[in-house]
């Protein structure tokens, strides 16, 4: 499952990066316990690259609609969606 949400976070000058990270990590830590998930990873681009937090997240007890349907409700939710693999066969 692959969460984004606005940051506005990143905006923040980076001076204390412990106390950003840390901040940025409770966040996803809180939206994966809305969705009954756990987080795989997450990734920041800051304001000037759209200011979004892109969550890696997993759960071993809902689906991917339940999930989707309770992060859709969070307010700083822009889009939840599977997190496809791709992959390119051989002929």
């Amino acid at each position: 499952m692959l969460v984004i949400i606005t940051e506005e976070e990143t905006n923040l000058e980076k001076k204390d990066k412990t106390l950003f990270d840390g901040i940025i990590s409770e966040k996803a830590k809180r939206l994966a316990e809305t969705a009954d998930a756990e987080v795989v990873s997450y990734i920041v681009f800051p304001a000037e690259g759209g200011g979004k937090l892109y969550i890696h997240m997993h759960s071993d007890t809902l689906t991917t609609v339940q999930i989707i349907k309770r992060l859709s409700a969070e307010p700083d939710v822009i889009n939840v969606r599977p997190n496809y693999i791709n992959r390119l066969d051989t002929m």
